[in-house]
């Protein structure tokens, strides 16, 4: 539909900027924002302005055809409005099929001026013939689907006149596509709770005197200046007939002329749409649009930049932030890095786990070290900001207090500005830090030596020595990273561990931190082990999952894969995922690749490809790992390295085989074919002993905000904050439609990964930097 495309045009356009700054050409991106359309050189000599006009009355037209509920309730508020202006209301029947709503209007007749047409003009014609009734009033057009509230002309009035070369303003609504809250050019729901004239009072507080420049009106709610209308004439009713496009190109017209159009931030405006010729709002939509392109051929490179540009996203994101801080739930911002994988899908369980009990909010680099993007978590497409953390830092923290945030939770550190990482300093609320993964004791993350085995914990002098071979950030020694990561975890209030290992081992480097034992997936429901059917001569189908680097085992997986192949064992290798090189795989090798995966659809590709047995290759100690979470639920053998969380989360499971870790190709072969007799034989290995982990009762849903306490701030008031976020960075493209998880990337990436010439490329970045890229790429 048309907000499609306007989105789809919107990502290209970005696309395509992009492309022409990398290639060096910036001067031949054109610029078409609103005020340089305003400037396009034009034949015409544009009259000026050189003082605000004394305001006029207005007239409030409303077009009427069909839909009498939303048409008395449209003219009811008009009715009921509390602004000072002096104003005519004007209803016109456009020949209305609807006889109750014809005797509705004459019977209210004395409260309003009542027109009636003799014949349908349309839209276009009707709302003409309105606006030329009183020809010195200023016009604001409310289609018969709307409902306003309180002084909502007043405010337009206000915003109309508070420049002089402004033609036309229109509100914020629920359903207004590029004026739309609260996602931008969506059809949306009022906030849950809220009507509308309890919305628009929220818009009114918080987005007080605040006006972006637009493209175009929207029709729906739309002021127009009687001087703009002098000037630039009525709208075209021989090119759009019934509608649909007649407001774009009257916006056109006039901004040609030296016209601005606005969209105020402190009106909104509920709009139900498409009442009045919803069966044929399609067939009208792609013919204005035809019409409007061949009169204005860049109309959609103006649209597009727009949307690109989202200039009205600080005053969505500020009744965002208000709402939230209305309800009595606690406001909890989530700081998480920019890599992706395990991380980023319990910070999302996290936040579902919290949902009714806190309002939480992402705080994320859009790359390590760079800007920090803040946003409401449950949306993605809801708006966000984006803050320079070396120069912004202040103005962050700023908006953080003015959303009165009760809770920060750091989720990681890794890539992290350290101005983020000082953010509790700076406020008055308490931090939780959650460990994932071992990177505040070791800066080589996972405990892992230079080839990806387990490193066995050293004391410092073996940790130097590693770091003198794969320094840390800075340079710093072992001594001075673990001060910081003592620091940083005694400070916090509470620190949530996912595993008994994961606590024993980080008490070992940090005994006076305030560790607690959590549950990543309370609901997790793993089912009794089924085996699967096998033919005798069938090779054992062995299936490894996930993305695989070098200390999760994607080397000795393809030694195993080779060695098979050389020996002509019976046993085949399945990797459901990718490598962070490319692996050789059949005919050179016993393996198969399958590619990457949603976590949706991960049941489904495990049975298609009916494995007999999943193996976890990796040597280093999991503080977790979501794909054994996956495995439990598919109900699978399991072969799995006896260290870090799996012996605590396998214990008394059937048909589960622990194993050393680092063991030679032959070993680790010579173990898969007794496997293979074990399962044709039905023969179970003993099973797993139960770990005592002692209390592991802390669950997200039922204890996370117990104990949060709302700080007293300070008060700072909105109006001072859009100063601030008019000077923010622009988001970037990924950021900005950061919910897009495309189908295509995600298939093209395993490919760019295993391509025979880019692979060893690819095998001799580091490893940062691939992170990076794949977190950016979104797979």
């Amino acid at each position: 539909d048309a907000q499609a495309r306007m989105v789809l045009h919107s990502r290209l356009w970005r696309i395509r900027n992009k492309l022409m700054r990398m290639l060096g050409y910036p001067g031949r991106v054109v610029n078409y924002s609103p005020a340089s359309l305003a400037q396009l050189p034009q034949e015409i000599a544009v009259p000026e302005i050189v003082a605000v006009p004394e305001k006029p009355t207005v007239t409030i037209v409303i077009p009427v055809y069909g839909g009498f509920d939303d048409t008395r309730s449209c003219i009811e508020s008009v009715l009921a409005s509390t602004n000072t202006l002096p104003t005519e209301v004007v209803v016109i029947n456009d020949a209305s099929p609807e006889p109750e709503l014809v005797d509705w209007l004459n019977a209210n007749a004395q409260r309003f001026t009542l027109l009636h047409n003799e014949h349908n003009l349309g839209f276009v014609g009707t709302v003409n013939r309105g606006m030329a009734l009183y020809p010195h009033n200023d016009i604001v057009l409310v289609n018969s689907d709307t409902e306003v509230s309180s002084d909502w002309l007043d405010r337009l009035q206000v915003a109309a006149y508070s420049h002089p070369r402004i033609g036309s303003v229109t509100p914020f609504s629920n359903n207004a596509t590029i004026c739309s809250y609260p996602i931008f050019c969506e059809d949306n729901e009022l906030p849950e709770g809220y009507t509308p004239a309890e919305l628009d009072q929220v818009f009114a507080e918080v987005n007080a005197g605040q006006i972006v420049d637009i493209p175009t009106a929207v029709g729906f709610c739309m002021f127009i200046r009687r001087d703009c209308l002098n000037d630039a004439g009525a709208f075209d009713a021989q090119l759009f007939g019934r509608g649909y496009g007649e407001e774009n190109e009257f916006c056109m017209r006039s901004a040609q002329r030296g016209w601005r159009h606005v969209l105020t931030g402190d009106t909104f405006v509920y709009h139900k749409g498409g009442v009045s010729f919803a069966e044929t709002q399609s067939e009208h939509q792609r013919h204005g649009h035809k019409v409007l392109t061949r009169l204005y051929p860049q109309y959609d490179a103006v649209i597009q930049q727009h949307i690109a540009e989202n200039p009205a996203r600080s005053m969505r994101f500020a009744v965002d932030a208000a709402l939230a801080k209305r309800s009595d739930l606690p406001v909890v911002v989530v700081v998480n890095h920019c890599r992706g994988g395990g991380t980023e899908r319990h910070v999302f369980d996290f936040a579902a786990q919290l949902e009714g009990q806190a309002h939480v909010y992402l705080l994320t680099p859009e790359y390590e070290n760079g800007p920090a993007y803040l946003r409401p978590f449950s949306q993605p497409q809801r708006a966000g900001l984006v803050f320079d953390p070396h120069t912004q830092i202040q103005q962050l923290t700023n908006t953080l207090r003015w959303m009165g945030v009760a809770r920060l939770h750091y989720h990681h550190t890794i890539g992290m500005p350290q101005s983020i990482l000082l953010l509790p300093e700076s406020l008055p609320c308490s931090y939780d830090v959650t460990v994932h993964d071992y990177y505040l004791a070791c800066p080589q993350v996972t405990l892992a030596d230079e080839k990806g085995r387990y490193c066995g914990a050293p004391d410092e002098e073996g940790c130097n020595k590693c770091l003198s071979k794969r320094p840390a950030p800075d340079n710093v020694s072992i001594e001075q990273w673990r001060q910081f990561g003592g620091q940083f975890l005694n400070g916090a209030e509470r620190v949530f561990v996912p595993s008994y290992d994961t606590l024993q081992r980080m008490q070992g480097y940090f005994p006076a931190a305030s560790f607690i034992l959590a549950q990543h997936e309370p609901s997790l429901k793993p089912i009794e082990v089924s085996l699967p059917s096998r033919r005798l001569d069938e090779p054992l189908r062995i299936l490894v999952l996930g993305a695989l680097s070098v200390f999760k085992g994607a080397d000795v997986l393809e030694a195993c894969a080779l060695q098979a192949r050389a020996l002509r064992a019976p046993l085949e290798f399945h990797l459901l995922g990718f490598a962070y090189r490319a692996l050789r795989t059949k005919p050179f090798s016993h393996l198969q690749v399958h590619g990457a995966y949603q976590d949706a659809e991960v049941a489904e590709l495990i049975a298609e490809i009916k494995p007999h047995v999943v193996w976890f290759p990796g040597s280093c100690p999991e503080t977790y790992s979501y794909t054994l979470s996956a495995v439990l639920e598919a109900g699978l053998p399991v072969v799995a390295s006896n260290i870090g969380a799996f012996p605590e989360r396998l214990a008394g499971r059937e048909w589960t085989w622990l194993v050393q870790p680092d063991r030679s190709t032959n070993d680790i072969l010579t173990h898969f074919l007794e496997v293979q007799r074990m399962l044709t034989q039905k023969s179970m290995p003993e099973l797993l002993p139960v770990i005592d982990m002692g209390s592991a009762d802390f669950i997200y849903s039922a204890d996370y905000t117990a104990t949060i306490e709302q700080p007293k701030y300070s008060e700072i008031v909105p109006f001072a904050l859009h100063d601030i976020w008019r000077t923010l960075p622009a988001l970037q493209a990924d950021v900005a439609f950061s919910d897009v998880r495309s189908p295509f990337v995600r298939k093209l990436l395993p490919v760019v990964l295993h391509n025979q010439w880019l692979g060893p490329l690819i095998a001799r970045m580091p490893d940062n930097l691939k992170q990076s890229i794949k977190s950016r790429l979104g797979s």
